[in-house]
This record gives structure tokens, sequence and C-alpha cells, in this order.
């Protein structure tokens, strides 16, 4: 393993620790969207909205 491997697996390993932190937000409820199904006006994944991708 090089350097450039190194540097390579560190980037993948902080945008993977990144999308999983913004994963639990979101579906938490907490991020910029409603996860937690709160029916904020204007979100796309809306409880009962059309495209609605959260579990229940």
């Amino acid at each position: 393993m090089n350097v450039a491997d190194i540097i390579v697996i560190a980037i993948v390993a902080a945008l993977l620790v990144g999308a999983i932190l913004a994963t639990k937000k979101h579906f938490s409820g907490k991020g910029s969207c409603c996860g937690g199904c709160s029916g904020c006006s204007g979100c796309h994944g809306s409880c009962g909205g059309e495209g609605a991708h959260h579990a229940r």
C-alpha cells in the first residue's frame, strides 16, 4: 500500500461517515427535511405525500 492508496481510503472513509451521520439525522427527523413525518410544508417526503420514502 502506498501513500496514494491511504489518501483515497481516508477520503472515502470520511465521505462514508458523513453520509451515515446525515442519514441518521434525516431519519430521526432532525435533518433539513422532515424525516420524522412532522408534515413540514414543502417537504417532498412528508407522510402520506406523493413520493414518500419513509418507513411507517
